[in-house]
């Protein structure tokens, strides 16, 4: 799972209260069904997680979660398009991408914030 480094509300659901840096997440539900440990940066998980990422490509394409233009308005139409920027940037994830995806978080939390 990629969080996008969102958080409040969007796409008609609240997200978390705080912000969540661009990250990338994968856990061995059978060993560690609490989450505890993510496995993503694991080499003996990295044929996983190339086929994850595959169908999570596979699956935003079907359901058009890459395809801003079918948004229903333009709050969410700028929220899709913000997703998939984080998405393309944050693919191949490695340290400097975790130093970046913090200031993403701010970024996106400045321009999509906490409605009251």
């Amino acid at each position: 799972m990629l969080f996008y480094g969102t958080s409040g509300n969007g796409f008609g659901k609240t997200r978390s209260k705080e912000p969540t840096p661009p990250a990338w997440e994968l856990y061995n539900l059978k060993k560690d069904p609490h989450e505890m440990n993510n496995v993503y940066d694991n080499p003996a998980y990295a044929e996983i997680v190339k086929k994850l990422k595959k169908r999570f490509k596979t699956l935003r394409h079907r359901i058009k979660a890459d395809d801003p233009s079918a948004a229903p308005n333009k709050k969410v139409r700028e929220e899709m398009k913000a997703a998939n920027l984080a998405i393309d940037e944050y693919w191949d994830y490695d340290e400097q991408d975790r130093q970046r995806a913090i200031q993403i978080s701010h970024e996106y939390l400045r321009k999509f914030g906490h409605e009251k």
